[in-house]
């Protein structure tokens, strides 16, 4: 699997979209709301920790194996350890293996 691209949709209810190639097909993923730590420079490393927190928790804590899925999307791109959106996306790919 590949993630192709990271970027933000022109309009709807979700600010970005990741574009992955898996076994020669394209699937898109909308994620993530513009109150997020890379975009909301009013967000602090608290507010950070607690969506952390938060989200490792209950079931989506599932869902952050799948790299697909929006909950991984967020919370490792979104809220990652930088501010910055493709410093997070390499991370990202790395934590993944995703090319």
């Amino acid at each position: 699997m590949k993630l192709k691209s990271v970027t933000r949709t022109p309009a709807g209810r979700k600010e970005f979209q990741a574009v992955f190639e898996k076994e020669g097909k394209e699937y898109i993923r909308r994620f993530g709301t513009g109150s997020n730590y890379v975009l909301n420079k009013s967000k602090t490393d608290a507010d950070r920790d607690a969506y952390r927190a938060r989200h490792r928790a209950g079931s989506s804590g599932k869902k952050l194996s799948d790299p697909m899925s929006p909950a991984a999307l967020s919370m490792y791109i979104l809220w990652g350890d930088s501010r910055s959106l493709s410093r997070n996306v390499a991370a990202y790919r790395r934590k993944f293996n995703l090319g």
